[in-house]
């Protein structure tokens, strides 16, 4: 089953800079992942300091592996010193799609 993790968080408009500079690090690591099928990270024009995350897996223990590699830890504790707040992150089991 397709696992699809919708997450979103914020950081004080001062670390943006910073989150900015992290991710492409992120992505690239993460898109390289066994399982991973996107990756996706956009910043809200509207609000400063909010970035939203799409990701599509191939299994739950694809999705499980990630979370669990030292990269993600890091990650986290890097969003953890610059303020991050707002935390949400939903995953969704995903029987079918189709293209619209």
């Amino acid at each position: 089953m397709t696992i699809a993790v919708l997450a979103e968080f914020t950081v004080p408009a001062a670390s943006v800079p910073a989150i900015r500079a992290a991710l492409p690090g992120v992505l690239a690591f993460t898109r390289s992942e066994p399982g991973c099928a996107r990756y996706d990270v956009a910043e809200d024009v509207e609000h400063p300091g909010v970035f939203r995350v799409s990701e599509e897996w191939d299994s739950r223990e694809a999705l499980q592996a990630h979370l669990a590699t030292p990269e993600m830890a890091g990650w986290l504790a890097v969003r953890r010193a610059l303020g991050m707040s707002a935390r949400k992150v939903r995953v969704f089991g995903v029987s079918g799609f189709e293209d619209l």
